[in-house]
């Protein structure tokens, strides 16, 4: 077997470390640190679920008048109020002043997009929690074939890292 020359091994070296793979290298770490910036900073939403077939909706008479924003015109609105029931378990943990949103379904084409509202009363005795919906009036128009399939109140808020690390743990006996 031939020698080779120690001069030949170091530029072969060299062409094994090229600028492509040290590039490679800083975006893959910088993809890294960023998932973990997400991971341990991101707020994610813990929801409960009303019951299916159990949420009431009533339209106030008159609709109410007032410039959205953005807009330079006064449109009508309509002020609905949403009342959805909840099992008892998860009613403790519904407060006034919680996001909700309302999801709908319909058997047209509408997309299945979340109206969102916020708490604004819980009955206690019938596990109810009601909050109100106002809607453009050309917008609740289009809605008129859709329903409110359930109602969701985000009940607590947590990072992806303290979720995971909470649903990790050994359920003890």
């Amino acid at each position: 077997m031939a020698k080779i020359p120690f001069s030949q091994t170091t530029r072969a070296f060299q062409a094994d470390h090229g600028r492509y793979s040290r590039v490679t290298l800083g975006l893959a770490l910088l993809v890294l640190v960023l998932w973990a910036y997400w991971f341990f900073t991101a707020s994610t939403y813990h929801y409960v679920s009303s019951n299916q077939r159990h949420i009431e909706l009533t339209q106030e008479d008159q609709p109410t008048w007032k410039i959205g924003k953005g807009e330079n015109r006064a449109a009508a609105y309509h002020r609905y109020t949403v009342r959805a029931y909840f099992a008892p378990a998860d009613f403790l943990q519904i407060a006034p002043g919680q996001k909700a949103r309302l999801l709908l379904t319909s058997a047209d084409t509408l997309p299945r997009r979340a109206l969102t509202i916020k708490v604004h009363r819980v009955d206690p005795v019938a596990n109810a929690a009601e909050g109100q919906l106002e809607l453009r009036a050309d917008i609740a128009a289009s809605l008129g074939g859709a329903s409110i399939e359930r109602m969701e109140v985000a009940v607590s808020q947590q990072t992806p890292a303290a979720f995971l690390f909470h649903t990790a743990r050994p359920v003890s006996p």
